[in-house]
């Protein structure tokens, strides 16, 4: 398991007519922290694709909202990552005064075939998880 923090600002293209952030725009403001903890450890999902020959797969988005956000919310964002045998599950927060926003997304990742396939013990110890 890895986890990464980071500070953001909610800007004004998510922004729905109601003058917050829509509910739809959940996943398009979080896929950033994920792609930037998967880059700490030097791992991209192209990176994935092109290395082990697997691609990745959305198997289940899990949004619940606790608040709203609104253009110029100064908030920090919580993403833990967690290996399963096929998936990685990514954890997300996002926080402003509390909580105002938690996402589970689980990426299957699978061969060209489509059948998902065990994660390599080489991209396990790139993530950051004890082989052996």
């Amino acid at each position: 398991m890895i986890e990464e923090v980071t500070d953001t600002t909610i800007d004004g293209k998510h922004i729905d007519q109601y003058g917050h952030v829509n509910y739809k725009a959940a996943p398009a403001i979080l896929e950033p922290f994920q792609d930037a903890l998967l880059l700490h450890t030097e791992v991209t999902f192209d990176g994935i694709e092109k290395d082990f020959g697997l691609r990745s797969f959305v198997k289940k988005v899990e949004i619940t909202w606790h608040g709203e956000l609104k253009e110029g919310d100064e908030c920090w964002v919580s993403t833990i990552l967690e290996l399963g045998n096929t998936s990685m599950k990514f954890y997300q927060t996002l926080n402003k005064d509390g909580l105002v926003l938690s996402q589970l997304m689980v990426v299957v990742l699978v061969d060209n075939t489509g059948k998902p396939t065990a994660i390599p013990a080489e991209l396990r110890k790139k993530l950051g998880e004890e082989v052996g």
